[in-house]
């Protein structure tokens, strides 16, 4: 297991190295602002404009632009003086000079440091309880197996679904931002599956070069039924950095590791860590695609059937702006686990090997400036070894959220 994480580690890190080899020209540092902009990294932003203007003082679009960012961060003087260079230096055409003057009445006034947003959610789904899929289950016996006939409790309970979230973050004058969470959902035909989910963290931004990221550190807890379920402590890096190919994908890389503690099951308490490397493509204005492939980890901390598991994690999805100024997504994880030992002898021999799917389809579109309309059909599966544990979930919900953008 040890040789098999370095390996991966090295030839990942070997291939963003390759990929990601050469300074960019201020054509490509002028792209590369305008994708900030279009992030909200406004500092970002206003850096690489500053570069481009550094490789080509000629820019007009880099000194509009970057008139643009000084407004936004609400620096009027620095703005205003861009404007002034600009209209020394072009003669502009009449939509420029309507840009212009519109950034000269503007106020100027810095981004919101605090931020939030509230929802509401409504649907249906098919296995609240992810129960399992068979109605049987064989196992061996001195005179021949046992068949046993499962009861109710361990098959699937449907149930339609309500539910409340918000989050709320709030950026710190000395860098980087703390923020919270809350989920609940209320299940009326299966009760003891309430859940409330509550977390925050702090997270900060970090630039190495070309290489831009985030480093965050979470905690998480969560009920079922009214019962403390489980808590987490997380911590995650994620790191992207432009393709030196025009037109080749934003490549990245993120590490996370989690410390997950059952209090009811703590023979299921473990520390699981990820590693995955992230290809995102624009095609053009209207859509994009993300791929991923990585490893997976989930250490047993204590005398867990199965022991640790491991095995590759796979992903893509993409998005697709569509008529009506509705967005499309459409997304599909799959995780595939193996245990390192036998989960239940002599019961049940079997090594585990556990292959989850994740698949998401979700229109959404915004109502106004500060409300969000979300229709997602999500589909949960779990093809296993261990009987007991194969299952398949659908759910269809809508979302309504209001939000401080």
């Amino acid at each position: 297991m040890t040789r098999g994480w370095r390996r991966l580690a090295a030839a990942l890190l070997g291939w963003l190295l390759v990929a990601t080899a050469g300074a960019q020209t201020p054509a490509e540092q002028y792209e590369a602002a305008l994708k900030a902009i279009a992030e909200g990294e406004l500092e970002r932003a206003r850096a690489l404009l500053q570069a481009v203007r550094a490789g080509d003082e000629e820019h007009a679009g880099a000194l509009l632009d970057l008139a643009d960012v000084y407004c936004r961060l609400g620096d009027k003087f620095r703005a205003e003086e861009q404007l002034t260079i600009l209209e020394a230096r072009f003669e502009l055409p009449p939509p420029i000079q309507a840009q212009v003057a519109r950034l000269r009445a503007a106020r100027c006034r810095p981004p919101r440091r605090t931020r939030w947003a509230i929802g509401a959610l409504a649907g249906y789904e098919t296995n609240v309880n992810q129960g399992t899929s068979i109605h049987h289950l064989l196992l061996p016996g001195e005179a021949g197996p046992l068949d046993l006939t499962l009861a109710d409790d361990f098959r699937p309970k449907a149930s339609p679904m309500a539910g409340l979230s918000g989050y709320l973050e709030h950026a710190l004058e000395a860098g980087g931002s703390v923020y919270g969470t809350f989920a609940a959902r209320r299940y009326p035909s299966a009760g003891d599956f309430d859940l409330l989910r509550v977390g925050g963290g702090y997270g900060q931004g970090v630039r190495l070069g070309q290489w831009r990221g985030t480093l965050e550190v979470s905690g998480e807890a969560q009920t079922l039924g009214g019962a403390l379920y489980y808590t987490a402590a997380a911590a995650l890096a994620r790191w992207t950095v432009p393709s030196a190919w025009r037109g080749g994908p934003e490549l990245g890389l993120e590490a996370g590791t989690a410390l997950l503690h059952y209090p009811s099951r703590s023979d299921f308490d473990a520390l699981e860590t990820t590693l995955l490397v992230p290809a995102s493509w624009h095609l053009g204005e209207r859509a994009s695609l993300r791929l991923s492939g990585g490893w997976g980890y989930d250490a047993a901390r204590r005398q867990r059937p199965g022991g640790d598991r491991d095995g590759p994690l796979l992903g893509i999805d993409g998005t697709l702006t569509l008529p009506g100024a509705w967005l499309g997504y459409l997304g599909w994880q799959r995780r595939i686990l193996r245990s390192s030992a036998a989960y239940a002898p002599p019961l049940l021999p079997m090594q585990r090997r556990q292959v989850q799917d994740f698949g998401v389809a979700a229109l959404e579109r915004r109502l106004g400036t500060r409300t969000l309309l979300r229709v997602e059909y999500r589909y949960v599966g779990n093809d296993d070894t261990v009987p007991l544990y194969g299952f398949g979930s659908h759910a269809l919900t809508f979302y309504w959220v209001r939000d401080s953008r």
